[in-house]
C-alpha cells in the first residue's frame, strides 16, 4: 500500500513539472486485479493525471485464479501500436509488451522568448536629468511631423536605454487542454496544498473533486463542441482529437504567381500578402481618394451650417501634460517600447515635444506613419462570478432591505450582505463556486458614514490628518474570529481557516459554508459584516477604500499622508490615486509578494459645501498629530497652479 502512495505522489510530482510536455510509461507489478474492480482511490489517481493501464489480458493464471496483476500505463497511449500479453513465460507471471510507433505527435514549444524593459536598476531622478539635459528641443526645428517623430523616438530611446535596457528572457509555456478551465486549476491548487500540509482528509475530498470536474468539463466540452456545431468539418475536428494522432508539418516549398520559396520567412510573408489583398482582389474596397473624400465633406457639412467650418483645433502643452501624468501605468507597451510608466515618469519634460509633435501634425495634416502600427491583444477581463457578481449587485441588494428605508442602514448593509451571500448559495451556476470575494461599502447618508466590510479590504478616513479607521480586517487569527471558527467546525492553522483560507470573513467560499445547524453569521466563513458608523465634522478631508495591495505596502496613517500631501499641492483626486498605487507597485512582480497583487484604489473627499481649492487649504493646515507633511518643491518639476 506505501508503495501505491508512492506512486501517487509521483505522479502528484510528473503534473507539478508539466506532465503534458512528457510522455510517461509506467510498468510493473503493480498487485491490483485489473480484471476485478480496481480500489477507487487507485483509479481516481490516474484518471486524474490522466494515465491509462492499457493491459487488457491476464498476466498470472494458475489452476484456482486468473488475474490481471502486471500493468503498462501511460499519458500517451495513442502512441503504442500493439499491445500483447504472450502466453509464454519462465515465471508464473506473463510478460506484457507494447510497441510504441516510431512516428507520433510532438509536444507543443515548451518555451518561448520575450523582450523586456529591466527596471531593476532604474534610478528615476538620474534619468529624468539626463532627459532634461538631451537635445529634445530640437524637435521643434523640424516640420516633417514623420521626421519630427523619428527625432523624438532617437533621443527620447537613447537616454532611456541607457538607464533602462531592454532585455531577452525565456518564458514557460503552458499548454492546457481545452477542459482545463479556472474552476479546475483552483481546485488542483487546493488539492496540492493539503497534499503537500499532509491534511489527508481534505486531499482525499479535493481530489476527488479535481476527478469529478475533469470528468464534467471533458464531457461538458465534447458534448457541447459536437451538439452546437452544425458543420461536419468542425465536428470531424473535435472527433479527431479523440483520434491517435498523425505528424503533421508544414510546407517545405510553395510556388506561388510562377515563383517557388524555399525559406520559411519568405512562405510566411507571401501567405500574409495573400491574405492582405484579399479585399482588393474581390472588389471590396473603394480606392478612389477623391471620392473618398468628397463622401466625408459632405457628410462634415451636413452636420453643420453654411458659415461654420471644422477644423482640428490644436492642443496646449498643460493638457498633454495632465493626459500623460492620467495613463494608466498597467496599460501594455506599444511596438515603440516606451511604456505609460515611462511616459508618466517623463511628463514634465516630454509634455512640451509631445504638444509640438501633435499640432504641427494636425497644421500639416499628416498622421506619422510609426503610430500607424498597433499591437492588439485580447484580454480575458471576468474574473471568479462570485466577484462579478457582488461588484454588481451588492449595493442594489443593501438599498431594497426593507431596513434602508426605515433609516437603519447598518442592519440593512448586514442583511444585504447576509441576502446576496445565500443568493448566490442558491444559484446553480455559482453554488459550486470554489472562490471568493471580500468587499468593504462605505454608504454616505446625511451627516453620518456607514462601513460594512468582510475580509480585508479596508476603509480609512483623514480628520485632519490624523487616520479615522472604519474598518477593521477579518483574520482567522483574531480571537473572535478563531471562536466562531472552532464553533462552526473548523480550525485555524497557520493563521490560516482549516490551514487555507487567509480570511475568516468572506462573500463566497461555500465549501467554508455547509454547517447546516450554524446560522449564516455563524459558519466558518461568514459574510456577515462589521458596520462601523461615524459622524462627519468640519476637520474631516477625504476619505479612502483600497485593497489589500495597498494595505499589505502601506500602514493606514502613511496612505493618508500620501494622499493628503498631493490634494495640498492641487493634485486631482484621479492622479491622486494612480499615484499611490504606483508607490505601492513592485518593480518586479516575478517572485511574487509585496506590490504585486490586485490594487483598487477610491478617494472620496469632503468638500462640505465648499471648493476643492477650500479642501487643498485645509489639507495644507498642520495636522492634529504634527506639521502639514508639504513637500519642499511641486511633484511634477513646476507649480500646478
Amino acid at each position: 500500500m506505501r508503495v501505491l502512495f508512492y506512486l501517487i505522489n509521483t505522479l502528484c510530482s510528473f503534473e507539478q513539472g508539466e506532465l503534458e510536455h512528457n510522455e510517461i510509461i509506467l510498468c510493473g507489478d503493480f498487485n491490483i486485479d485489473y480484471l476485478n474492480d480496481p480500489p477507487r482511490y487507485w483509479t481516481n489517481a490516474l484518471e486524474q493525471f490522466e494515465f491509462t493501464q492499457v493491459i487488457d489480458k491476464p498476466t498470472r493464471v494458475t489452476d484456482k485464479s486468473s488475474t490481471l496483476i502486471d500493468h503498462i500505463y501511460t499519458n500517451k497511449p495513442e502512441n503504442f501500436h500493439e499491445i500483447k500479453v504472450p502466453f509464454i513465460a519462465i515465471s508464473d507471471h506473463y510478460p506484457v509488451c507494447v510497441t510504441r510507433k516510431t512516428s507520433c505527435e510532438k509536444s507543443p514549444k515548451r518555451h518561448y522568448s520575450i523582450q523586456y524593459r529591466d527596471f531593476k536598476h532604474f534610478d528615476e531622478q538620474h534619468f529624468l536629468r539626463q532627459l532634461a539635459s538631451s537635445d529634445l528641443h530640437q524637435i521643434e526645428s523640424v516640420m516633417d511631423p514623420n521626421a519630427a517623430l523619428t527625432k523624438f523616438y532617437d533621443i527620447f530611446l537613447k537616454v532611456l536605454n541607457a538607464n533602462a535596457k531592454i532585455k531577452t528572457k525565456r518564458v514557460k509555456h503552458h499548454y492546457k487542454p481545452s477542459w482545463i478551465n479556472a474552476e479546475i486549476n483552483e481546485a488542483r491548487i487546493k488539492r496540492d496544498r493539503f497534499h503537500k500540509a499532509k491534511d489527508m482528509i481534505n486531499y482525499k475530498v479535493w481530489r476527488n473533486k479535481v476527478t469529478e470536474l475533469l470528468r464534467k468539463s471533458k464531457t461538458d466540452y465534447y458534448q457541447s463542441a459536437i451538439k452546437n456545431n452544425q458543420r461536419p468539418g468542425d465536428i470531424w475536428k473535435h472527433m479527431a482529437n479523440l483520434a491517435p494522432k498523425s505528424s503533421k508539418s508544414a510546407p517545405n516549398s510553395i510556388t506561388y504567381n510562377g515563383e517557388t520559396l524555399t525559406d520559411a520567412k519568405n512562405i510566411a510573408d507571401k501567405f500574409n500578402e495573400y491574405y492582405v489583398k484579399l479585399c482588393d482582389n474581390l472588389g471590396l474596397i473603394d480606392h478612389d481618394n477623391e471620392k473618398t473624400l468628397k463622401l466625408l465633406k459632405d457628410f462634415t457639412q451636413s452636420k453643420l451650417g453654411e458659415t461654420q467650418s471644422f477644423k482640428l483645433k490644436e492642443i496646449n502643452e498643460e493638457d498633454v501634460f495632465k493626459l500623460l501624468r492620467n495613463l494608466n501605468p498597467n496599460k501594455c507597451t506599444g511596438t515603440d517600447t516606451i511604456g505609460p510608466r515611462i511616459l508618466k515618469v517623463a511628463a514634465s519634460i516630454i509634455s512640451r515635444p509631445i504638444t509640438y509633435l501633435i499640432n504641427i501634425s494636425i497644421q500639416n495634416g499628416v498622421f506619422p506613419d510609426q503610430l500607424k502600427s498597433a499591437k492588439v491583444t485580447p484580454i480575458f477581463k471576468k474574473g471568479p462570478k462570485v466577484a462579478q457578481y457582488s461588484g454588481q449587485n451588492l449595493h442594489k441588494k443593501i438599498i431594497s432591505q426593507p431596513q434602508y428605508a426605515q433609516g437603519n442602514t447598518p442592519e440593512a448593509i448586514r442583511q444585504g450582505f447576509l441576502s446576496l451571500d445565500t443568493e448566490m448559495l442558491k444559484d446553480e451556476t455559482m453554488k459550486e463556486e470554489l472562490a471568493g470575494s471580500t468587499a468593504v461599502i462605505v454608504i454616505l447618508r446625511g451627516n453620518k458614514i456607514f462601513c460594512g466590510n468582510v475580509g480585508d479590504s479596508r476603509a480609512v478616513a483623514s480628520v485632519r490628518g490624523q487616520v479615522e479607521q472604519l474598518s477593521f480586517d477579518h483574520k482567522p487569527g483574531n480571537d473572535s474570529e478563531s471562536r466562531r471558527i472552532i464553533a462552526a467546525g473548523g480550525w485555524v492553522e497557520f493563521n490560516r481557516v482549516n490551514g487555507n483560507l487567509a480570511l475568516s470573513r468572506a462573500l463566497g467560499d461555500f465549501v467554508f459554508k455547509k454547517n447546516d445547524k450554524k446560522p449564516p453569521e455563524e459558519q466558518i466563513v461568514t459574510a456577515y459584516p462589521d458596520v462601523i458608523e461615524k459622524t462627519i465634522t468640519p476637520d474631516h478631508e477625504f476619505l479612502i477604500i483600497a485593497c489589500d495591495g495597498i494595505w499589505d505596502v502601506l500602514t493606514n496613517q502613511e496612505v493618508v499622508d500620501f494622499v493628503r500631501v498631493r490634494i495640498a499641492q492641487r493634485m486631482e483626486p484621479e492622479i491622486i490615486c494612480e499615484e499611490l498605487m504606483m508607490r505601492c507597485l513592485a518593480p518586479d512582480c516575478q517572485m511574487g509578494g509585496l506590490g504585486c497583487d490586485n490594487m483598487t484604489v477610491i478617494l472620496v473627499c469632503f468638500l462640505l459645501g465648499g471648493s476643492y481649492d477650500d479642501l487643498t487649504r485645509k489639507c495644507s493646515r498642520q495636522s492634529s498629530y504634527g506639521p502639514a507633511p508639504h513637500l519642499t518643491r511641486p511633484p511634477y518639476g513646476f507649480d500646478l497652479k
